[in-house]
């Protein structure tokens, strides 16, 4: 069941004007304010206590929302071996807003622990700052450090928020949590931030280009791109998950969130009143649903292996902790915190201002591929450019001055595919070959074995790749190729999938060419040859104004190769197809076959 945050802002967490308390009025003295001026900063009063107490309350709680009923009572909280309510378990992954950046005591603060609060152990908030979706999705083993100590270990609720950061690898990730955790309630949470949301009226300039000003006349930006995407994301979740999403409610205008005091004093990163929202809209989402919420308060969750996709990932960006000189070393590097004049914060990275080099040893009995994590930023282009081979094999070019998903004056962590990894030793060298002010920043490597013994099968069934062409997308020219497989018993369909996010050639997401197979279709998958995408080589970043072209050229190479009188059925994600309105007559779509 889909819950719609939109239909009741109350519900999720906008704050209205009885639920204000003015406080004392206090000077604005951040970057971008007039010191001169103030204003009269309105308090959040919350809500809820936590998601437990929520549930242990609701046999007396009254709800300000009309028609709004209790629907749980004290009996139906799980109770341990004492009769002592079992504290909800929470798990959250996301950038810098989840992790708690500038709040006081991120570790109480921060929206998750709010949620799970004052059982605050229970929480896991494996958040990383200037990370997007893609690092979790291919490292998610290595993450779940209790599950390496009790395999056994389950959650109640799982948080996502990738909005911000970046959503590539999402679905993957999502994949690999439902898989773990089949029984975990699963919440997507889109955020936004008052510097990359609104304009000055007349002149649309932002935030970021004239300064933090609450003077000044903001208004919203219209973002039909962004309203495309959380639509496509309520759906993806609640099809394929089960899951749900919560959208930060926004006011009519934005001084009201300013006022309010929703952000930070960079109009980023939430404030301590910004978080204590999103915990209250999730708790209401959670508890006011009879379907969410006997989910969420059903007994022990169910746990499964990581059905042969694994990983191993080696990263010091939030420590600075290095493995044993015998796993792990390097050589004309130097690690560095970028963040050393604050005491309490942590971003470490190997610095190489010219040529290095890094060993590692692979536990892993078969070659896997190997991605590096580097820092990126848009503007001002500082970084250099580096050439980076992996035991000696073919040179991989990175330009870490690459376009960002967040602000363009942002470092954030990028991953690009390399090369294979060997069992046991492995050398990567690193060279500047265009050197700027800044080095070349590495947070991390990734080895990831994501070939399922189904996966394996499938490939008997697979054709020469075909070439499809080449275009200018996302990340550069990006060279399309199209990869068929032909069912040992066809059924009078060929499926040709376009996939929407990324397409790894093994974990495919929610588009499983096994099962296809085994049902009598011959499959047809176009993909980009990506270098700077993980699993860069078969990815995906389309370009809207190339793709029609592209998918026009493989229709026409499908139609030559598949079996005579076949029909083609057009599939995958429903935006990329309707961009191409006149592809379905040449064959037919069927939403939400194979829809990732």
């Amino acid at each position: 069941m889909m819950v719609n945050t939109r239909r009741n802002i109350a519900a999720a967490g906008l704050i209205t004007a009885s639920s204000f308390l003015l406080l004392q009025n206090r000077l604005i003295t951040s970057p971008g304010f007039r010191r001169a001026e103030s204003f009269t900063v309105k308090k959040y009063d919350r809500k809820y206590v936590s998601l437990l107490s929520t549930f242990l309350d609701s046999h007396r709680m009254k709800f300000e929302t009309e028609g709004h009923t209790p629907v749980l009572s004290q009996s139906s909280v799980e109770l341990d071996a004492n009769g002592t309510p079992r504290p909800f378990k929470i798990l959250a992954f996301g950038g810098s807003v989840t992790w708690g950046t500038k709040l006081p005591n991120r570790l109480e603060q921060a929206y998750p622990n709010l949620i799970g609060a004052p059982h605050f152990t229970y929480v896991d908030n494996l958040a990383i700052r200037a990370t997007g979706a893609d690092y979790p999705s291919l490292c998610l083993e290595s993450m779940l450090v209790k599950a390496q100590v009790d395999p056994n270990e389950s959650y109640d609720v799982i948080l996502l928020e990738f909005f911000v950061n970046g959503l590539s690898g999402l679905p993957q990730l999502l994949n690999r949590l439902k898989h773990r955790y089949p029984d975990a309630v699963i919440v997507v949470v889109v955020l936004w931030s008052i510097a990359s949301s609104v304009v000055k009226v007349g002149t649309r300039k932002s935030p970021l280009e004239i300064g933090r000003n609450h003077l000044i006349n903001w208004v919203w930006k219209e973002n039909a791109e962004q309203k495309t995407i959380v639509a496509g994301l309520e759906d993806f979740t609640s099809k394929h998950i089960n899951g749900y999403v919560y959208e930060f409610p926004k006011p009519e205008r934005p001084i009201d969130a300013i006022r309010g005091g929703w952000f930070s004093d960079d109009w980023q990163h939430l404030s301590e009143t910004g978080h204590a929202i999103v915990a209250d809209g999730i708790i209401e989402m959670l508890t006011s649903n009879p379907d969410i919420a006997q989910r969420v308060t059903s007994g022990q969750k169910q746990v499964r292996s990581f059905s042969g996709v694994r990983d191993k990932c080696i990263n010091w960006f939030d420590n600075g902790k290095l493995p044993s000189s015998q796993e792990f070393d390097y050589e004309g590097a130097e690690l560095t915190n970028l963040v050393a004049q604050n005491p309490d914060q942590h971003k470490w990275v190997l610095e190489f201002p010219k040529t290095g080099l890094i060993k590692f040893n692979s536990n892993f009995e078969t070659p896997v591929p190997l991605t590096l994590a580097y820092m990126v930023r848009q503007d001002p282009a500082e970084y250099p450019l580096v050439v980076v081979r992996l035991n000696g094999g073919k040179p991989c070019r990175l330009d870490p001055n690459t376009k960002s998903w967040v602000r363009p004056e942002a470092h954030i962590q990028s991953l690009a595919e390399i090369g294979w990894a060997h069992p046991g030793e492995n050398n990567m060298t690193i060279t500047v070959v265009k050197r700027r002010k800044l080095p070349f920043r590495v947070s991390g490597i990734i080895m990831h074995h994501g070939v399922s013994a189904k996966d394996q099968e499938v490939e008997q069934f697979a054709q020469p790749v075909v070439s499809v062409g080449a275009r200018y997308g996302c990340f550069g020219r990006q060279h399309a190729l199209l990869k068929m497989y032909r069912a040992p018993e066809h059924n009078g369909e060929t499926i040709l999938f376009l996939p929407g996010w990324i397409y790894t050639g093994h974990e495919r997401g929610f588009f499983s060419v096994p099962e296809y197979i085994a049902a009598g279709y011959d499959i047809a998958v176009m993909y980009y040859q990506v270098p700077r995408l993980p699993f860069g080589r078969m990815g995906v970043c389309s370009n809207k104004e190339h793709f029609d072209d592209l998918a026009k050229i493989a229709l026409e190479k499908v139609k030559s190769q598949i079996t005579e009188g076949s029909e083609i059925v057009i599939s995958g994600s429903k935006f990329l197809v309707s961009w191409s309105p006149d592809l379905p007559p040449n064959g037919k779509y069927v939403e939400g076959l194979l829809y990732l």
